[in-house]
This record gives C-alpha cells, structure tokens and sequence, in this order.
C-alpha cells in the first residue's frame, strides 16, 4: 500500500512538472517591412550594368527613380544594392532541403532558393501534404559571424498572382545544431518578416566543427490552387561585423 502511495506521489509531482521545460519559445515577427509593389524584378538583376555606364545625371526619370528605390527601400536594398550588411562577413557553406518540387520549364525549386537573393524563384516543397514537416538546412562554418535575425519572404513572392496559388508557412520549427530551438510564427504577407532569434552561432576561428540551422515546416496557409508550399527566401543579420 506504501509503495503504491509513494508511486501515485511521484506520477503526481511529474505531471505537476513545469511545461515549459519542454516547450520551445514561440516567436512573432519583430518587424514586417513591405514589399514595393509594381516592381519588375527581372529588370533590377541587370541594372547595375547601366549604373555602371551612367552617372545619374545622364539617367532618364524612370532610371533614377529605381536608383532611389535601390539605396532607401529596406527590402530592395537587401537584393539588389551593394550596400553593407551581416553578409560582408557572413558565410554560408551549404543550403540543402529535404525535398522540393520537381524542375520544370520555369526552372528548378530546390532549398538553394531559399539564398539566392533572387525573388523570381523560390525553395517550393512536393505537392503531398502541404509540405508538412519539410525542411531546408543551412550550414555554417565556426567561424562565422554570429546570427541574431532570420529574415523570411514567405511564399512564392515574384507577383501576387503566384503567391495565392501557392501555399506558405504558418508555422517554421527552427533546429540549432539539430536540437529545437523556436517556432517562428509567419503572418500571411508577400512582405518580408523578420524573427529575432537571440545570438546562434560561435564567431571562432577555433572552433572546428560547422554548426547548422533547420527550419521545417509545421503548418501552413494553403493556396488556392496547389498543396506545394512555397519560401521565396530566408536570410540573416546579425554581429561581429565592421
């Protein structure tokens, strides 16, 4: 009878646990910047070839208006200008998913899209199941510079019509060195989000191993015409550098 008692007593307290030993923090974005609306992005990847031939004095209205966008739009300025940034120190070895949709005409939808600062293509996951528990993993050598931000375009970004069909992460389980770290939180906008994520990584040219970030996918919004889930592009800002 004393034994079952003393059982009871210890299945109690360890439901009585604290849950927040194993739950992981949740995240929301700490900033929702927009993107520029009736932009052509096809345009912008060649315009630093007139940049490099034209003063913007000899520019016509519409090229200097683009030049403006370039150095004051937080988001164009991320893709498209040369501006200094967590990347001039930054290093990224690999970006590997786990599955992607088949390549077509239109070109390949592998992880690597994910980092290609291209918004015309897009990591976008095989059409079962939404994706659901898909992921991409990015591996980063010990001595780069450390992380405090992930920056997402969710969705298939290039124009609105694509980005409706397709569908986009709700929920983004986040590994760290392949132990849970967070949830990121996504709101449903074509417009880059950004998670502040605390400090990853190690800054030591000591450090011998590569470490890695994971981001797999928990729950999505759908689309309204395919299951395929679709990330634009997921980057990173943070410290250590200049």
């Amino acid at each position: 009878m004393k034994r079952a008692y003393l059982l009871g007593a210890m299945l109690c307290a360890l439901t009585m646990m604290p849950a927040c030993k194993s739950t992981l923090q949740t995240i929301s974005p700490s900033l929702i910047t927009p993107i520029p609306e009736g932009i052509d992005f096809k345009e912008l990847e060649n315009f630093w070839e007139v940049i490099d031939i034209l003063s913007y004095e000899e520019m016509n209205d519409h090229q200097r208006d683009l030049v403006d966008l370039l150095e004051e739009d937080d988001v164009m300025m991320h893709f498209y200008s040369p501006s200094c940034s967590w990347y001039c120190g930054g290093i990224i070895d690999t970006v590997v998913s786990s599955a992607c949709k088949m390549a077509d005409e239109h070109g390949s939808y592998e992880g690597i899209n994910t980092h290609d600062w291209d918004i015309n293509t897009a990591w976008v996951t095989n059409s079962q199941n939404h994706g659901l528990g898909e992921s991409v993993t990015y591996t980063f050598p010990g001595d780069c510079p450390r992380i405090t931000t992930v920056c997402i375009l969710n969705g298939f970004t290039r124009n609105t019509h694509e980005w409706a069909d397709y569908s986009r992460a709700k929920k983004i389980k986040v590994y760290y060195d392949g132990e849970p770290y967070a949830i990121l939180e996504l709101q449903d906008t074509r417009d880059e989000q950004d998670f502040e994520v605390g400090l990853l990584g190690y800054f030591d040219k000591d450090h011998p191993q590569q470490w890695t970030l994971t981001f797999e996918i928990l729950e999505v919004y759908p689309g309204r015409k395919y299951q395929n889930t679709a990330i634009t592009e997921l980057y990173f800002d943070g410290v250590d550098v200049h």
